[in-house]
């Protein structure tokens, strides 16, 4: 059998932990009895991630409580600063929809008077397409009467298109009429928007508050 290298120098350094391992190892290729608890010993405090001063190894270690309740501040803070701006964009792109709509009958009604000499009385008159009621607007367009341009000039006839807000967006309104004040008769339009959930606030005038 070969000889037991010095265990002291061995059990201060894992790499020397090796070679004693092989000296205990006959020629034969056998442990003795006498050294196996020598090898167990070493197994133990070098072989295994064991608890070593009332501590994990660094490997093993998680996040802690206060690294988690930092991550979860830093998430809330990044969401609270995000969803204002997502939301807004959101209802913009609802609102979008009633804006191009409304600007749609009004362009509509421009052709149906050149055509008819009227304008028309209902959106179905109007042959765009567009549903009267959707998720988040009513489409209503009608005539009008007793209303004033920015000149004070007062306007016997004229067409109204309008969005009915049905969810939490701004209202849309527009105006088409004919203006003979200001040499050859036009038809002149105008497209205003209103407040969150705000209706008929153009107040029987040609131009936007």
């Amino acid at each position: 059998m070969l000889p037991v290298s010095n265990c002291k120098t061995v059990i201060n350094g894992q790499v020397k932990s090796r070679s004693i391992m092989r000296s205990v190892v006959d020629e034969k290729g056998s442990i003795t009895l006498h050294h196996r608890s020598i090898l167990l010993l070493l197994l133990r405090r070098y072989g295994h991630a064991v608890q070593q001063d009332g501590k994990r190894p660094h490997s093993l270690q998680g996040l802690t409580l206060i690294e988690v309740l930092i991550v979860m501040v830093i998430l809330g803070i990044l969401g609270a600063i995000a969803s204002p701006s997502f939301l807004s964009q959101t209802t913009r792109a609802r609102e979008s929809e009633a804006k191009v709509n409304v600007g749609a009958m009004l362009k509509a009604q421009q052709v149906h008077y050149l055509e008819y000499s009227s304008f028309a009385t209902n959106l179905e008159d109007l042959s765009l397409g567009i549903s009267s009621e959707t998720k988040h607007y009513k489409y209503r367009t009608h005539l009008s009467s007793n209303h004033e341009d920015a000149n004070n000039n007062d306007i016997a006839e004229l067409a109204t298109a309008i969005a009915l807000p049905q969810t939490n967006v701004r209202g849309y309104m527009g105006k088409a009429w004919l203006d003979a004040f200001h040499g050859a008769a036009t038809i002149k339009t105008v497209l205003c928007e209103g407040g969150l959930n705000e209706s008929y606030f153009m107040d029987g005038k040609t131009y936007c508050k």
